[in-house]
Order: structure tokens, then sequence, then C-alpha cells
């Protein structure tokens, strides 16, 4: 081989494994928010009062489909947890995402696809648990979401791939975060906000950053509008529309501009008078956010995931032809 004959990157994807790298995204995000969600309620349940006081982490769960209402027993937790015959579970969506990697075997490390395939065999998969067991899995397999997110981070090329799956995990972050924003603005109000970092895995910087009980005003600022945060809704917005604006590049338009009106919505709020949760304007943008997840998934789906006879080759501009 010349100079001339060297490959710079893998230019050219299936719209088909580009189809799996999103959902791959997607389902090892949802993952570790779904073990999150339901290692802070099962340690809700351990500490619940007896003065009537509901914790809104519940109300997580039920409007995540977790859990048949808002007092979930121990048994409908770990039962979400562990067992495949929840819909929308942890067990259901891990074996989602198995599906998905053997998918992409060929683009996975094999410590890649180790760290995927091994929650599987965990004794506590698919088995009734009793609650320490419970809490020890949801532990394992957030660490094992983690490997996950490490192994996509060092070990991926920074190609068209790379930046599905990319999409994909931000997009079920933002989709999560918003929604428990939502649970929050209704449902938490009087019962404190460590719950909230708890989920968002931003309580190490919030305690850091402030010596004191959370306030609305810095847990709002810390996740939804500090772009150094990992966690906040301003880093998975400008995370995805640059990742759209480098396919956009390749492919023309492909939804970059569906996010634009919401990110100067939330650059335009107001600090002191627009960081809490009685602000219609905050609600507001918390909810197009929200909507926009769903909106710019079925925008790549219709444009990039619709497989036709003659598999589409993700790497060049490709304008179809409109004649009849």
């Amino acid at each position: 081989l010349r100079s001339t004959d060297l490959v710079a990157s893998n230019s050219y994807i299936s719209s088909r494994v580009a189809e799996n790298e999103f959902w791959f995204g997607r389902t090892s995000e949802r993952c570790e928010s779904i073990a999150r969600l339901l290692q802070g309620a099962l340690n809700a349940v351990l500490q619940e009062t007896e003065d009537g006081t509901s914790n809104p982490i519940f109300a997580m769960a039920a409007t995540w489909g977790l859990t048949p209402d808002e007092h979930p027993s121990d048994l409908d937790l770990l039962a979400a947890a562990t067992l495949e015959k929840t819909p929308g579970g942890l067990a259901s969506n891990l074996r989602l995402l198995n599906q998905i990697a053997y998918q992409l075997r060929d683009k996975l490390s094999l410590s890649h696809w180790r760290a995927v395939t091994q929650l599987m065999h965990d004794p506590a998969y698919n088995e009734q648990v009793t609650l320490s067991q419970g809490l020890s899995w949801l532990d394992t397999t957030i660490m094992g979401m983690t490997t996950l997110s490490g192994f996509a981070l060092d070990s991926m090329t920074r190609d068209t791939g790379f930046r599905f799956l990319s999409i994909g995990r931000r997009l079920e972050r933002l989709c999560f975060l918003t929604r428990a924003m939502a649970v929050a603005f209704e449902d938490g109000r009087n019962s404190g906000l460590t719950w909230l970092l708890e989920l968002s895995d931003s309580v190490l910087t919030y305690r850091s950053r402030y010596m004191a009980q959370p306030e609305w005003l810095p847990v709002l600022d810390l996740l939804i509008r500090d772009k150094s945060n990992p966690r906040s809704v301003m880093f998975q917005v400008m995370g995805v529309h640059g990742y759209l604006a480098r396919i956009e590049e390749r492919h023309g338009p492909c939804g970059k501009e569906l996010l634009e009106p919401d990110i100067e919505l939330l650059n335009a709020l107001d600090l002191d008078s627009e960081y809490h949760p009685d602000s219609p304007r905050l609600q507001e943008v918390i909810n197009s956010l929200h909507n926009s997840c769903y909106v710019l998934t079925e925008r790549l789906t219709s444009q990039f995931f619709n497989h036709p006879r003659q598999p589409q080759r993700l790497g060049r501009l490709t304008v179809k032809s409109t004649a009849n």
C-alpha cells in the first residue's frame, strides 16, 4: 500500500448499522437510568416515614411505567429490577440491549461485548430476589453501564456510527432528565431535592459547590443550565445539536433545527426569576425538550433508518429523487 491507499476512518456504514448504534446508545442509557431510579426507590422504601409523605421518586417510577401506582411495594420494585416479565423494566431492557449488541458484534471489542453479556449471566437476572440482593444487582448494573460508556468513549473511532450512538445516549438522558424535572415541579415541592440529585448522579458535584441543603435555584442551575455538567439538560441538548451538525455536513439537514428554538428558550431564561418550579416559561421549555426527544427520534428514523431494498450507505450526501 501507498500513502494514497490509507483509510482515515470508516466513512460508510449501512443504515441498519446506524440504527443499531443509535438504539444501542439509547438502550444502554435507559438501563442505567432505570437502575438508578429503582435503586433510589428501594432506598426510599427502606427510609419511608409514617407521616403520609410520599417520595416523588415513587411518582417518577410510576410515570416511567415501572410500578402500578405511586405507592409501590418493595416486591413491585424488585420485579421491575430483575424480572423480564415486567414490561419496560430493567431486565427486559437488558435483554433488548443484548439483542442489539449481537447485531453490532463485529463493531464491538471483545471487552465491550463481555460487559454487555455478563449482566445476563448474573445470578439475580430474571430471578426472585431479596431486597439486599436486588440493591446489589442494581449496583452491579449501574457499574456495568458505566463501563459500557467508558468503552464507547475510549475504544470507538469518532465516525458516523459513534455519532449516532452518542445522539441516542444523549437523547435518552435528556428524555429521562426532563421527565424527572416535570415530576419534581409537580410532586417534589415539599419533599426536598436530594432524590433529584441522586437520580441525576450529581450529589457530589452539588456538595462540592454548596455547603448547604439542596435548594431550587442551585439545583436547577446545576441540572439544567450548567454546560460543564455531563448530567445537565444543556449538556445533552448541545451535544445532540453538535453531533447532528456533523452528520448534516454529509447528509444535509437532519433535525438540528428542531432543537434550536429550545436552545434559544433555555438561554433566554432569567436565572433570578425563572429558575423555580412555578415558572411557566421554565415548565414550557422542559416540556418542549421532552417532546423534542420523540420528534427527533422520528425524524432520524424516517430519514436514515428506513432500510430500502438496496441497503442505504451513510457516507455522502444523497439526494432522493422526487420524480413520479
